[in-house]
Order: C-alpha cells, then sequence, then structure tokens
C-alpha cells in the first residue's frame, strides 16, 4: 500500500471535530437568544495562541502591533499581558 494515504472515518459529532464550525442547536422552535458582549470576549487558549504568534513576530512590533491587533479585534494589554506571562 506504497503511495496510499490512510483515510480515518468519523461521525459527524466526533470529538476530533469539535472544534470545526460546529453549529449550536438549540431546542426546535426556539429563537436562540442574541450574543451579549461577554460572548465575544476572547477565550484564555485564544490569547493563548495570539501570544504565540506576536512571540513569533506576526503581528509586527510596536505601534504596528497595537494597531494590527486592534483591527483584529483583540484587546492588545491583555494579549501583550499573556505575551510577558508566557516568556517569564
Amino acid at each position: 500500500m506504497i503511495g496510499r494515504v490512510a483515510r480515518a472515518y468519523y461521525d459527524w459529532n466526533h470529538e476530533a471535530i469539535a472544534g470545526y464550525a460546529r453549529p449550536r442547536y438549540d431546542q426546535e422552535g426556539q429563537e436562540s437568544a442574541p450574543a451579549s458582549s461577554e460572548d465575544t470576549t476572547p477565550s484564555d487558549d485564544l490569547i493563548t495562541a495570539v501570544a504565540w504568534d506576536v512571540i513569533r513576530g506576526e503581528y509586527g512590533n510596536g505601534e504596528e502591533r497595537v494597531r494590527e491587533l486592534t483591527e483584529a479585534g483583540y484587546d492588545y494589554q491583555t494579549v501583550q499581558d499573556r505575551v510577558n506571562q508566557l516568556l517569564s
């Protein structure tokens, strides 16, 4: 079987695909409540991932970093605090 790629088959709700765009299903016939501003705050894992991107230099330095993080929707000080935490 040289030259072939192994295939993996998963059920639609398998844990391996949990991070991929799975819609949130509410009870039938009920509209979901609009997202509050608390729902839009990035998770700790996301902030950590962005902090590693900052460490790799993907957001530039100085004012460029502040501008790019702000434009991307992140709170600069929160990300910078996580960068400092990871590097200490």
